[in-house]
């Protein structure tokens, strides 16, 4: 066994039992008020002395706590202690990369602008850390998402192979839920930067009502141990709901042509999401995906 493979399977191994004990669902809950305190009112120091307390409770913060924590710092005009805590953000895992996307306060090139070259150069050397921190079967995972892509698209873009949808999503879910039992969910943890490969997966079988009612409490217990992203979790069940005509909880898809929300229906969204670990700074509806067909 080399190093590095058996340097992964103890992270494995971390992730799965040392792990087992943190809820992170409820991490995400706590992380919350940072959230609120930082965007909607404007309390940077509290926010990072917050953030500072989860830190230690959790012993760490995933990508995009620190990054919020950057951002607190740069508003109070501290842009080195901001360079420095991007430079621990890229070298540790997000758990939910769509933070960093779609909110807009905390988008990490922004938070760069008007550095230095010295704070750019700390910043850089997180970027470095990150590209490290893929594991042994991380290409290999990449690989077989793109050929189950690939088999996803395939009938759905030639209209003369429209009848083998069925065939080509059966087959998916298969390999699709053996990764899953197998390894966890393929989040971040395992696909740093490119978990996204995996939503026209979600997408698709979220037409399939056996495969929904399987591996929903299994999804549930992934976004539990930090290796699913929330806002994934959530959309699924959205993008399931849609299909089957059932209410959507958690403003999770954009779909235009429906009216706007009222205050009272986006407070109760925001609830809904906390539920499961999406921070009430996350844009309602989702601007994560509009959806695919």
């Amino acid at each position: 066994m080399t190093f590095k493979l058996f340097f992964f399977t103890i992270f494995c191994l971390l992730f799965s039992t040392g792990r087992a004990s943190t809820n992170y669902i409820h991490y995400k809950q706590d992380c919350d008020l940072a959230y609120r305190l930082a965007i909607d009112d404007t309390q940077y120091r509290q926010s990072v002395e917050y953030l500072e307390t989860i830190e230690k409770k959790y012993d760490g913060l995933f990508t995009e706590e620190y990054v919020l924590m950057a951002y607190c710092f740069k508003k109070l005009g501290r842009e080195t202690r901001s360079a420095k805590c991007l430079k621990k953000a890229w070298s540790t895992y997000p758990f939910d990369l769509n933070c960093l996307m779609h909110i807009d306060a905390i988008q990490p090139n922004k938070i760069m602008e008007g550095f230095s070259k010295r704070q750019k150069k700390i910043v850089y050397k997180g970027y470095d850390n990150f590209s490290k921190l893929k594991s042994d079967i991380t290409d290999s995972l990449i690989t077989v998402f793109d050929a189950l892509v690939a088999r996803d698209q395939r009938p759905r873009v030639d209209s003369t192979l429209a009848d083998q949808i069925y065939c080509a999503d059966s087959l998916n879910m298969i390999e699709f839920k053996n990764i899953v039992y197998k390894y966890g969910f393929p989040g971040e943890w395992l696909l740093p930067g490119k978990s996204s490969i995996t939503v026209i997966l979600l997408t698709h079988s979220s037409y399939y009502q056996d495969f929904f009612d399987e591996m929903k409490p299994v999804f549930l217990n992934e976004v539990r141990e930090g290796r699913m992203p929330p806002s994934y979790y959530l959309f699924w069940i959205d993008r399931h709901n849609q299909m089957f005509g059932l209410p959507r909880e958690f403003g999770m898809l954009n779909l235009k042509q429906e009216r706007e929300l009222t205050e009272a229906e986006k407070k109760v969204i925001v609830e809904n999401r906390l539920r499961y670990g999406l921070v009430s700074a996350f844009p309602i509806p989702s601007t994560m995906l509009t959806f695919y067909e």
